[in-house]
């Protein structure tokens, strides 16, 4: 009778060892699905921690483009108020420069229908001469107003470009 009972014993042992390989495969299935799902989380807030600072840095390029482009608008306005404030300028001193001349040409040419001898046509010719060069001075002076106009007023426009330069490469990463 001992031969069923090692039969029994055998039995046994084999279904306690199978309870326990089955219980061994489950602790590792379960281990390996929280390593698992450990990883997935981690793997999700990586990626978070990745959309957030794209979205970041993103948001940030945006806000700089616009503040790039409302300061540019800045200095295209400063521009043409400085260019319509020195342009009215030079514009008066044109005016005036040729009003002067229209008075002065008429004035000799007055005293031009007058003449009645060589002595007052030389000096008719001279004071058209003096006259002359009066006026292509003061043409010199209202060129040079419209160079200032133009300088004057690209000036915003040229710090504005230096200003974002230095602000665009400033705001790069090391």
């Amino acid at each position: 009778m001992a031969e069923p009972q090692r039969t029994t014993d055998t039995v046994r042992n084999a279904a306690d060892k199978a309870q326990a390989t089955i219980s061994e495969t489950a602790e590792t299935a379960r281990q390996g699905g929280e390593r698992f799902a450990d990883g997935a989380n981690r793997t999700a807030e990586t990626a978070r921690d990745t959309w957030n600072r794209a979205s970041n840095a993103g948001s940030r390029v945006a806000s700089q483009g616009l503040d790039f482009g409302a300061q540019a608008v800045s200095a295209y306005v400063e521009a043409g108020k400085r260019a319509s404030a020195k342009l009215t300028e030079a514009n008066k001193a044109l005016t005036e420069s040729y009003s002067r001349q229209l008075a002065d040409y008429s004035d000799l040419s007055q005293r031009a229908v007058a003449i009645r001898s060589p002595g007052e046509l030389i000096q008719v010719q001279q004071e058209a001469l003096r006259k002359l060069k009066t006026g292509f001075d003061s043409l010199t002076q209202v060129y040079g107003l419209f160079i200032d106009a133009l300088t004057d007023s690209l000036q915003p426009i040229a710090e504005n470009a230096a200003s974002a330069r230095d602000r665009f490469q400033g705001s790069l990463p090391a």
